[in-house]
């Protein structure tokens, strides 16, 4: 029996109806949690697009390498398998890239017959961060992953909703595979690389836009059908967000869209169909919640930065709704600011894209004129489309890092009329050729370097020199670290407990402060030794 037999009655439909609901809920509420970093998403997961562990490929790929490296060690193949032990090691050490992702992978290939069955899963991950982190072949490979999956499930009604993703997270991967791929053009021209955002987030943009280009056509062919029994539409499909339902705000919203530049070209139409549900309406903004509590929250993490959290929070206590005026997070490597920003924006509420500034080389974060192929909305604009909210966050990842070359922009001269509320509010996106408010849009960036950004874009912004942890914060620190690292990869209450005075003392002999990844490796060591000792 296939799909479409199993859905032959009403109450079949009703049955896969709530199948779908259900497994959808179950997806978007694993995915909030991934992001936040209660868990590490399965392979299968990462496969239909869920969010990475903390939703940086890096975080998870150390996480990954942490337990992967565990297992790996105990296995009494050991000595026959050291080079691979030493990559997986070297993943979990330093930031990764594609190269060493890659050699990982064809060492799990090559030891294939000494590791669990487990390797198949291990190798799919690994396949994914290539292909995060830029690899073209891996983005093929991750596509054709994920279309051979939803062929394999396309049999289950309880699967359909996994199916689905597995479909549009294919062919998202092919469409982000041309985008990076110099040597790929598409019939008048290359591919273009959306926002400079990593390979993983155009994949999703991908899939969402092809999702949507089909949800929309079956949409017109049923009213068709509808309105004119046993003929089809011949209506052409609209663009997705044409069908979105913006919900209506009860408490602080703010109207962001109130025209469309000339709606009755082709371009302006589908401009016109995307937005349309967005005009004059006012669109929700994140209520001021209780800032004792966000405090508290963010001080338990972060106890080495208690005078720089209550500086951030300072002035949003008499706002109504929250918004957060730009500000530069400015601290040595592997001191905790992009996990900060994260937790900081999640535990005001603020739904927020994240944006790598190191492979932004053009100025495309402010929008293209629809008049192009690559044509698209400004960043702040899609951001606001996508969450249906009118303040939504953005955090730009290593400001310092930016191009600085003008031939085709840059990012960081694009940004400044986001940074002033006055100009932000009515900024005239070159995609919608109409004014916005996008005044509401909160900035947080990050940055190792403050010299190196330019002086007009510090003016704009409020500088928070972030500090460097130190030993005599160990204690409280290395309970969130032993905290996480339980709920990754332990079942062991004792892996929860608190370091005694001899362990704290052993970290701290390697450890006299600095970067929190090296306090995570070397914590990791000492739990290890301890669950030796029992």
């Amino acid at each position: 029996m296939n799909v479409i037999d199993d859905l032959s009655s009403d109450s079949a439909d009703d049955r896969a109806l709530n199948r779908l609901s259900a497994s959808a809920e179950r997806f978007r509420k694993r995915e909030e949690a991934a992001t936040r970093g209660d868990h590490l998403p399965t392979s299968f997961e990462l496969l239909e697009g869920m969010e990475f562990h903390l939703g940086s490929v890096h975080e998870d790929a150390q996480v990954f390498a942490e337990r992967l490296s565990g297992r790996l060690k105990r296995l009494g193949c050991r000595s026959q398998i050291e080079d691979l032990i030493d990559g997986v090691d070297q993943l979990a050490i330093d930031l990764i890239d594609a190269p060493a992702v890659r050699a990982v992978d064809e060492l799990l290939l090559k030891y294939a017959d000494l590791l669990s069955k487990r390797f198949v899963l291990w190798r799919l991950r690994v396949r994914i961060y290539a292909a995060a982190l830029g690899d073209v072949q891996a983005m093929f490979d991750t596509a054709r992953d994920a279309g051979a999956m939803a062929a394999m499930r396309s049999s289950s009604v309880a699967r359909l909703d996994s199916v689905y993703r597995l479909v549009g997270q294919s062919l998202g991967w092919i469409g982000s595979a041309a985008s990076v791929d110099p040597a790929y053009h598409c019939l008048s021209g290359p591919v273009p690389f959306r926002y400079g955002r990593e390979p993983d987030a155009v994949a999703s943009i991908y899939a969402r836009d092809i999702l949507g280009a089909l949800e929309s056509r079956n949409r017109v062919l049923a009213k068709g059908n509808a309105n004119n029994p046993g003929s089809r539409s011949e209506q052409e499909p609209i663009d997705q967000a044409a069908s979105l339902e913006v919900e209506q705000v009860g408490g602080p919203g703010v109207v962001v869209f109130t025209a469309l530049g000339n709606a009755m070209t082709d371009e302006g139409r589908k401009v016109k169909s995307s937005f349309r549900p967005f005009l004059h309406v006012p669109l929700k903004l994140a209520e001021t919640p209780d800032l004792q509590l966000v405090r508290d929250a963010l001080r338990s993490e972060f106890p080495f930065a208690e005078r720089e959290i209550s500086a951030l929070l300072s002035g949003l206590d008499n706002l109504e709704h929250v918004h957060i005026r730009p500000t530069i997070l400015v601290g040595a490597p592997g001191s905790g600011k992009t996990r900060f920003g994260r937790m900081f924006l999640s535990r005001l509420e603020l739904p927020f894209e994240m944006v790598g500034a190191a492979a932004a080389d053009d100025g495309s974060i402010a929008g293209t004129p629809r008049r192009w192929s690559s044509g698209e909305p400004c960043l702040p604009v899609a951001t606001i489309a996508r969450f249906k909210h009118g303040g939504p966050g953005i955090l730009i990842d290593e400001i310092d890092k930016a191009g600085t070359g003008r031939r085709n922009g840059n990012l960081l001269d694009a940004m400044l009329p986001f940074l002033e509320r006055e100009t932000a509010s009515r900024f005239r996106d070159p995609y919608l050729e109409a004014p916005c408010d996008l005044s509401h849009v909160s900035w947080v960036m990050t940055a190792n370097e403050l010299e190196v950004i330019p002086q007009v874009l510090r003016d704009r912004c409020r500088v928070v020199f972030w500090p460097t942890p130190t030993v005599e914060h160990l204690p409280s620190i290395s309970k969130r670290i032993i905290t996480e690292i339980a709920l990754e990869d332990s079942h062991d209450i004792r892996f929860a407990s608190s370091l005694d005075e001899a362990e704290l003392a052993a970290v701290a002999s390697v450890w006299p402060g600095g970067s929190l990844r090296k306090l995570k490796r070397v914590i990791e060591v000492v739990l290890r030794a301890r669950h030796g000792r029992h």
